[in-house]
């Protein structure tokens, strides 16, 4: 029932708009810088079971893993993720070349999400980062969580703007 163009949010990153296009909701979110890190291997294969291949931080960290396989198979342990103080959380990630660009799942136990299922904000690292890898500006993604979901991802100079379906989860009034 809400009948304006769009949503206009103000946030710790600046201004986030969400609005309609057809039945996909579009989020315009800044894109996020990243820094290749060494030296953290270890401690992610302690968490994740595998060493990943690279590990970024930003405002979230990213570890890169070699398969898509492996990113829906993870059963990562939350309490070593929870340990690197350095992160908010981690995302893992790997190359698709399928359906898909990349596919991902993010994990943030140290502020009590141990997952979440399809995180926009993630999107903001991995986006300019698969930019950078795979040479494309518009992709397409699949966070692999046990609900999962589908996102499109088109970069325009330094925004990032996220288009996907938007399922209704919770109904409520807030009073201020």
């Amino acid at each position: 029932g809400y009948d304006k163009d769009d949503i206009r949010y103000k946030s710790q990153s600046g201004e986030l708009i969400v609005s309609r296009n057809g039945n996909q909701i579009v989020m315009d979110f800044p894109l996020w810088p990243f820094k290749k890190e060494e030296g953290y291997e270890e401690r992610l294969e302690e968490a994740f079971g595998a060493k990943p291949i690279e590990v970024y931080s930003g405002y979230d960290w990213v570890a890169v893993f070699e398969s898509k396989e492996f990113i829906a198979s993870l059963s990562p342990n939350m309490s070593k993720i929870a340990e690197i103080k350095e992160a908010r959380g981690f995302i893992a990630t790997a190359k698709d070349g399928d359906q898909y660009d990349f596919v991902s799942r993010a994990f943030f136990p140290a502020i009590g999400i141990d997952e979440d299922p399809v995180t926009g904000s993630a999107h903001c690292i991995l986006a300019p980062l698969w930019e950078q890898k795979l040479n494309k500006t518009t992709m397409k993604a699949r966070q692999v969580s046990d609900r999962g979901g589908d996102l499109d991802l088109e970069i325009k100079n330094d925004r990032l703007f996220i288009s996907g379906e938007a399922k209704l989860y919770l109904k409520g009034t807030i009073y201020v």
